[in-house]
């Protein structure tokens, strides 16, 4: 069992662990734990909000900050150090993707932000969404797929030119999720 001893609000999982975000006890954190044990093994400061976002890429950990809700913490897994952060968002983040050398954030400002993972530096801005929250974001390769939660559609972006290649249609509600499985694309939504 995995107990916050407070409401659980976001889950995320790996091989061998799950992250967490939850209230406990009038505070919000983010907590790692052993798939294995079930144990705790750390703990971050979270953000007091209604759903942060967080993403695990090898030992690095990145959450919605806990200080600004426009911005994004990178930890290190294993040592628990902030790294660095990511600024420049003008709304609360939604939505966090890393990759080897870049992480790409949505937020409720209706723009996804491409950042270089080394310098910290946005290297750009993806401006389409009519809508101002950008809810699921995911990397295939050299491209970016998004969606928002007010359009039917899932946005395919270059990540080499920042270009909007295409849309998918499809949907009659919002779409809530985006997976890739065997080259094909899958979305979920709120359809009746």
């Amino acid at each position: 069992s995995f107990n916050h001893r407070g409401s659980n609000a976001v889950v995320y999982g790996t091989e061998k662990y799950l992250f967490t975000w939850a209230l406990t006890g009038g505070n919000c954190v983010y907590k790692v734990w052993s798939l294995a044990s079930g144990e705790c093994l750390r703990k971050f400061p979270a953000p007091n909000m209604f759903k942060a976002s967080m993403f695990v890429r090898g030992d690095m950990f990145f959450g919605t900050s806990p200080d600004d809700q426009e911005s994004v913490c990178q930890w290190d897994l294993s040592s628990g150090a902030l790294l660095g952060s990511f600024e420049g968002h003008d709304d609360e983040i939604n939505a966090i993707y890393a990759t080897k050398k870049r992480i790409l954030t949505g937020a409720q400002d209706g723009t996804a932000k491409e950042w270089c993972l080394e310098s910290k530096k946005c290297t750009r801005t993806f401006r389409d969404h009519l809508s101002s929250f950008l809810a699921p974001l995911i990397v295939i390769a050299d491209k970016m797929y998004n969606a928002s939660d007010e359009e039917n559609d899932v946005n395919e972006w270059s990540l080499l030119t920042g270009q909007l290649l295409r849309r998918f249609a499809g949907h009659q509600g919002s779409v809530l999720s985006i997976v890739m499985l065997d080259q094909k694309l899958y979305s979920s939504s709120d359809d009746k």
